[in-house]
């Protein structure tokens, strides 16, 4: 989906800026106990902040994901922005940390789900337990070649703890539909991710895997309604 702006310069000229959102899909692997949650962080590969719109929400109103993702906008290295939802509940009141994740697991027996609940079953994550993920449009416009930073930020609600991902990610290179690609200008401390893409990483780990969105989608129809051996082959 493409948007456009226009940009009223000094003098009176004006400059049209397009924005190009695609369904970004970020997924981080870490195993986590009741009351921790994870936001993210990030921005372009230079730094500057992207905006973002969030693609699930939640029927529960009061899930913590529903809460924390109200009013968020960008996907920036700060915390809270401003206008961000605050997550009340139970004489807890906790300020978003960034932009909150889902925690999805591929078991449909799940009490919870991610379209309802905010968390629990969702049907795009094939991998297993403890993914947590954001489902959003990026504007990729704003990702110089597409690529874009990122790290996972992890809180407690009950222990009032935080934790940053580590300093040595050391993601130099990503899978990219099965082909080895390396990340220009990657930072040791950094993950990376490709918009318009499913990217899929662990906590404090190198590895990367990304596939475009539209081809895990198919692969999830594929799966829920038996296919011909051929088209999963194809894909």
């Amino acid at each position: 989906m493409t948007d456009t702006f226009v940009l009223l310069l000094l003098g009176g000229c004006a400059l049209t800026v397009a924005q190009d959102f695609k369904r970004t899909i970020i997924a981080i692997e870490r195993p986590t106990t009741q009351g921790e949650y994870m936001f993210l962080r990030g921005g372009s590969t230079s730094g500057r902040r992207i905006p973002i719109r969030h693609n699930v929400r939640p029927v529960d109103k009061t899930s913590f994901f529903a809460q924390t993702s109200k009013g968020d906008a960008t996907l920036t290295w700060s915390s809270y922005e401003n206008g961000q939802g605050v997550y009340r509940k139970g004489g807890i009141v906790r300020s978003a940390e960034g932009t909150p994740m889902m925690w999805t697991t591929n078991d449909e027996s799940f009490s919870t789900n991610v379209d309802t609940d905010g968390a629990g079953y969702w049907e795009l994550n094939t991998e297993g337990g403890s993914y947590w993920a954001v489902d959003i449009d990026m504007d990729c416009s704003a990702t110089p070649g597409g690529w874009f930073a990122f790290k996972g930020y992890m809180i407690d609600l009950y222990r009032y703890k935080s934790e940053w991902e580590g300093s040595y990610i050391n993601q130099y290179s990503c899978d990219v539909n099965g082909t080895r690609v390396n990340i220009p200008g990657a930072q040791s401390w950094n993950h990376y991710g490709i918009c318009g893409y499913f990217n899929i990483v662990r906590w404090n780990d190198g590895r990367c895997m990304a596939e475009k969105v539209a081809v895990v989608e198919q692969f999830v129809e594929a799966i829920k309604s038996p296919s011909p051996p051929e088209f999963i082959a194809e894909i």
